[in-house]
Order: structure tokens, then sequence, then C-alpha cells
């Protein structure tokens, strides 16, 4: 594996290794790795393949906002290499493909793209039957274009859900989000923080790294009883009356709020240049993101 040393890789513990598998190769990460970060560092650059004209795909954001690199897990479809974790014997496959990653007979889809425009199969395939693209070409389509794959013999997973009433809901916990909630805390209101991310800081943990500053904000949010934090979290709505679903994991947050604060940041965009969707070309965040939390 290459990586940097200490202090680079904040999210990683070096002295654990874990092994897992990606298309059926050997390969080894450590504790903390996303898998997306793990192929990375054993110069594994191809994740997928895009979906319409299977062009390689890989590493773009690592905040998983982007659809570059989903990946088949054996009971999961779709799932973000850039934010799950890796774990002991775990098999990974690529999606979209037909053959292997690296020679995907379909990539041959690309060479014919001024003649696939967007929304070409509703306006071509449309008989010579009535029903042609139900029965012949809708399938014959969606074998080629299709993702991940559901498994329909996987386990049962238990799913749990709790009800959170709060003052104040903060989403984010970057340097924005930290300051209010610690400000409405202060001031005497029950909070709720939620970051997707597994620690708190946002930009000081990678672009704007400050360890300093990041570790007074710790200390205050610690110092607050009546604020509760919850990483490694998605708000996934904002509905009417404030009712906001936090996902944890396997666990939902039903969440009432009498206030809601959102310190989301922004998502950054790409530049806009010929072949830009390449492996190894990503956005600035994400090469951030790789050095500071993974190394």
């Amino acid at each position: 594996m290459n990586r940097l040393p200490a202090p680079f890789g904040s999210r990683i513990d070096r002295s654990r290794r874990i092994r897992f598998t990606f298309e059926g190769k050997p390969f080894e990460g450590y504790e903390g790795d996303s898998i997306a970060s793990a192929l990375a560092a054993s110069g594994q650059w191809v994740l997928s393949r895009s979906f319409k004209y299977h062009r390689p795909r890989g590493i773009l954001s690592m905040t998983g906002a982007d659809a570059n690199a989903l990946v088949q897990l054996p009971s999961e479809p779709n799932a973000a290499a850039e934010r799950t974790p890796i774990s002991e014997g775990l098999r990974v496959s690529a999606q979209n493909v037909n053959g292997s990653l690296e020679r995907d007979r379909d990539a041959i889809m690309d060479r014919f793209g001024r003649f696939l425009p967007v929304g070409f199969y509703y306006r071509t395939f449309m008989g010579p039957r009535r029903d042609s693209w139900l029965k012949f070409w809708e399938p014959m389509i969606r074998r080629k274009a299709g993702l991940g794959v559901v498994d329909t013999k996987a386990p049962h997973r238990h799913f749990d859900k709790t009800h959170l009433h709060c003052d104040v809901l903060v989403v984010g916990a970057g340097p924005t989000g930290l300051s209010a909630a610690i400000a409405a805390a202060e001031a005497g209101a029950d909070v709720v923080l939620c970051d997707e991310n597994p620690e708190i800081g946002g930009a000081l943990s990678y672009g704007r790294y400050d360890p300093a500053v990041l570790s007074g904000l710790s200390s205050r949010l610690a110092a607050l009883p009546n604020l509760k934090l919850l990483t490694a979290t998605v708000c996934n709505g904002w509905y009417e009356d404030n009712w906001l679903p936090l996902i944890e994991g396997d666990r939902l947050h039903r969440t009432r709020a009498r206030e809601v604060i959102l310190a989301t940041g922004a998502i950054e965009q790409p530049a806009v240049f010929r072949n830009n969707d390449l492996p190894g070309i990503m956005l600035g965040g994400a090469a951030q993101r790789l050095i500071r939390h993974y190394g």
C-alpha cells in the first residue's frame, strides 16, 4: 500500500490491517478505510463503468455524492465505495460490466456515443409492434444499462427507530454548524447536531486543516450536556412542521425540532473539459480528503 506517514490518515488505524477482495482479487487496507480509499492506496483507480457508454469510472468527490463509484456488495447493490468502510473478508464487485472491469465488452458503446443521444431509446425502439418496447427492447436495454443486482435471498436486517425532540436541530458539523450548535446550547436550548461524516469538523479536518481550532470546538461541545451529537448520520429530508428523518446506520431517528439550522456546506463542481470523467481525475476536495483522512 502506498501511504503518507502520520499525521496524514486521521481516519485509519495503521495497526489493524483488513483483507478484502475486489473483482475476485485480494486487497488490503486499514481499519477506517473506505472501499475507494483502500483500492486507491493499492493503485486500483478504476472502480466501475458508466451507466450508458460503459466508460471507466473512478473516485470523483470522496463524499459519496456522485454516481461514479457505485459497487456491488454480496447483499447490497449500488453501495457508495467512497463512503462504505471495508471489513474483513468483504467481497466487492464492479457494476455495469460485461466481462471484466478492465475489458468490458460493452465499452464499444462509447464509440457510438454521437448516435445515441439522451433519451434516444424513447424515440427509436418503438416498433414493429405496439408492445415491442416492453417485450423486447426494454429488457435488452435494461440488461446493457443496468447497475446493481438485488439479492432476493439476502438475510433479513433489523432496522430500529427512535423519536427525538429538540429546540434546535443543526444539520452539518463543520465550523459554521459547530459554532451555531454551541451558541444555541450555551443559550440554554436543547440541541441536536448531526453530520454524515464519522467525525466533526467538516473542512477543518481536510481542506482548511486546523487541529487547534477543531480541538477547541470539540472541548466546548463535550462540556454541554444539553447538546446531542450524532455523527455518521444523514439528514434525509425536511418535512412539514420541522419533521426530519435522521438515518444513523440501521437506525432512524424521527426528529421533531422547533427550529432548524442548515449548515451543510457546498457541493464542489468539476471543471468542464474533454475526458474529465476518466479515473484519476477528481475534485480538489477529493484529493484533500484522500490525503488528510486516509493518507
